[in-house]
């Protein structure tokens, strides 16, 4: 369930223009809405834009939050739709689609490459390969099945929450979540090596092609480095091996760590707000 108690006094306060009640809401939201913009984007680049722009809409449509939701509803609406209906800028697609990559992922394993990480280094790529993998899985699913994924499954809103958010009937919105869950256990679960130790497709095994394609530049990772809030993947593999085969797709993307927003993104309203103020 979507916690809301630490927005409700001070959306009050905000949609009476109080600046600070408007910097602390920024701050509450910009976490989520960026983990959010980055499952939903895949680039932390295109994550980070998306997520100034949301929490712009948001403080500048705070008079329109008329209490029928709570704000966390209201504010994730407005996250949702803008980015169901943003157009990826940097995201690189290597498939069409799931049947794509079923037919031709083995190709992709043990490809050789001169470039020999240390032991320090493999392990760093390998983090890198797991969670670029798991984000850019999600870009296989329909805009609309993949924010209902990761309302439901990450966000945690209950099916209610989740269909004020998308503006849906519940039974639509069940039926999207139900759509995204096969479509992500059929696919990985025949594949992937982290649901079942049986599938072919080992993290380690795609270091060769991620490095030989520059899907991963070991100078520039974008996870693997990134800032967290929240690491909890360690010991995931151990707590999805007695969960039901059907549970074991959302259990795993549950574990994923929680990033960080950017610093910038708080430091442009709190310098925004600022400026009002001493005018």
């Amino acid at each position: 369930m979507i916690n809301d108690d630490e927005t409700g006094d001070l959306a009050d306060k905000a949609v009476n223009g109080d600046h600070a009640a408007i910097e602390a809401l920024v701050k509450v939201l910009q976490h989520p809405v960026y983990n959010m913009a980055l499952k939903m984007l895949y680039l932390p680049s295109d994550a980070e834009d998306a997520t100034q722009e949301i929490l712009i809409k948001i403080v500048t449509h705070l008079s329109g939050f008329r209490h029928e939701s709570s704000f966390k509803t209201w504010a994730y609406r407005i996250a949702a739709n803008h980015l169901i209906n943003l157009k990826k800028k940097g995201a690189k697609k290597f498939f069409t689609d799931f049947d794509s990559l079923k037919e031709n992922g083995d190709q992709y394993l043990d490809v050789a490459v001169n470039y020999k990480p240390v032991d320090a280094e493999k392990e760093l790529l390998i983090k890198e390969i797991r969670l670029s993998c798991l984000h850019g899985v999600l870009l296989y699913l329909s805009p609309e099945h993949r924010i209902a994924f990761i309302i439901g499954e990450l966000l945690g809103a209950t099916g209610k929450e989740a269909a004020e958010i998308l503006e849906i009937s519940e039974a639509a919105y069940r039926k999207r979540l139900s759509r995204a869950r096969h479509e992500m256990q059929d696919f990985m679960g025949c594949g992937c090596g982290l649901i079942s130790p049986s599938n072919p497709c080992r993290c380690e095994q795609l270091t060769g092609f991620a490095l030989k394609s520059r899907w991963i530049q070991p100078d520039s990772l974008r996870f693997a480095t990134h800032p967290m809030r929240r690491e909890t993947f360690v010991d995931t593999l151990k707590e999805i091996e007695a969960t039901d085969e059907m549970q074991r797709v959302a259990a795993l993307y549950k574990q994923m760590p929680e990033f960080a927003a950017p610093e910038k993104i708080a430091d442009y309203f709190e310098t925004l707000f600022h400026q009002q103020d001493n005018t």
